[in-house]
């Protein structure tokens, strides 16, 4: 229990997200670690004002700074400030962690190259820094790759349903142009949703003509959407967590570092609007297929070779030309995927997560998992959600 000589923290951040939410978490972790703390939380949402409460005194604060007026109040408490906003103010030299958005991008287009896409496209935030820096470097991966990559900028938002049936319109004619299938990334979970209800205006086949990927995961956005909604597992509760640490050593009065610390994301969590295979070549497209079907069952490439009529050697010839893998990979990266996807989102134990997935014991899912991830599986679930 905090006393009264406990660090008082105030954290400004929204808690109407999954973001924001898991964020918090993470603070709350670190302060049961090694506080306690008294922290000052209060409910908000993302467009709320955020300062510390009415006549609060307090040893630090952590806050998603997100404008130069609310910079500028901050600054003038003189006391330590974590900005966890990847916002671009400027003149801001507060000590930041933010998501690492180069890998975000390098996360995103290997998710569509494995299922096939060469064609991309990015739906953007207009006129903020952290919106162009996300768009170029999803951009720049696709370039590295040897791909085109088309940018959309959606109207500016403003009140009344006429400008939302403008925005919609345009939205939808922009959809309409683009050569297809493509693998679209969006900044975040809201534009992936107006794209979504923009294909279904258009009569556009989600993900079988577009495939549409969120910047981020909000569980009960991206579930509630139709089709249900993939997105990168960003890494909040870490950020969180790295936030509150750096604090606490700022607070003890050690210099905080000069640049940005960037916290790569977690993984993806594939939904429908990503379930696809864009595949020309007809052996390998019914290879996956079977692949993804049958995974969870212990196969092995005997099996698809008495689904499909052709040789192992001309298979595994076709998986290296098409998708630059084997299909044993294949195999180890859709069980794989579908083991993060529980892990991110169930309460299921570890045994039961193993046998869902195709692996023979847990044992042998957590050596693969960590891998190829680089965390145990209990580790990346805890990462996540916290337990």
């Amino acid at each position: 229990m905090p006393s009264d000589k406990s660090p008082r923290v105030a954290v400004l951040v929204d808690t109407a997200t999954s973001w924001g939410r898991r964020l918090i978490r993470g603070i709350i972790r670190y302060s049961e670690q090694h506080g306690p703390w008294h922290l000052s939380v209060e409910a908000r949402g993302q467009s709320d004002v955020m300062m510390p409460p009415f006549g609060w005194k307090g040893h630090g604060i952590i806050a998603r700074i997100g404008s130069s007026r609310m910079l500028r109040k901050l600054e003038a408490t003189r006391l330590p400030v974590i900005n966890i906003s990847a916002i671009d103010l400027p003149n801001n030299s507060l000590p930041q962690i933010i998501t690492d958005y180069r890998e975000s991008a390098r996360l995103a287009l290997q998710h569509f190259c494995d299922r096939g896409f060469r064609r991309f496209a990015y739906s953007g935030l207009p006129g903020t820094g952290f919106g162009r820096r996300h768009r170029d470097a999803f951009l720049e991966a696709v370039k590295a790759a040897g791909y085109h990559c088309d940018v959309y900028e959606p109207l500016r938002s403003r009140a009344g349903a006429m400008h939302e049936r403008t925005r919609q319109a345009h939205t939808a004619s922009w959809l309409t142009s683009l050569t297809k299938p493509v693998g679209i990334f969006t900044w975040a979970t809201e534009p992936g949703l107006e794209l979504l209800e923009a294909c279904r205006v258009a009569n556009i086949a989600v993900p079988y003509e577009v495939a549409v990927l969120g910047g981020n995961f909000d569980e009960l956005l991206c579930d509630t959407a139709w089709p249900p909604m993939s997105g990168i597992i960003v890494p909040s509760e870490q950020i969180g967590h790295d936030a509150a640490a750096l604090l606490d050593r700022i607070m003890h009065r050690q210099k905080p570092p000069a640049r940005t610390i960037l916290i790569p994301p977690t993984g993806i969590v594939e939904k429908r609007s990503t379930d696809t295979l864009a595949i020309d070549d007809p052996d390998v497209a019914q290879a996956l297929a079977f692949i993804r079907s049958q995974a969870p069952q212990q196969i092995q490439v005997s099996d698809i070779l008495k689904a499909i009529p052709v040789s192992r050697r001309s298979i595994e010839r076709k998986f290296a030309q098409v998708l630059g893998r084997t299909p044993v990979e294949e195999i180890r990266r859709v069980r794989l995927a579908k083991a993060k996807s529980l892990l991110a989102e169930t309460t299921m134990s570890m045994p039961a997560i193993a046998d869902a997935c195709g692996f023979a014991t847990y044992n042998y899912l957590s050596r693969v998992f960590t891998q190829e991830n680089g965390v145990s599986p209990r580790a990346f679930r805890k990462r996540v959600q916290g337990r």
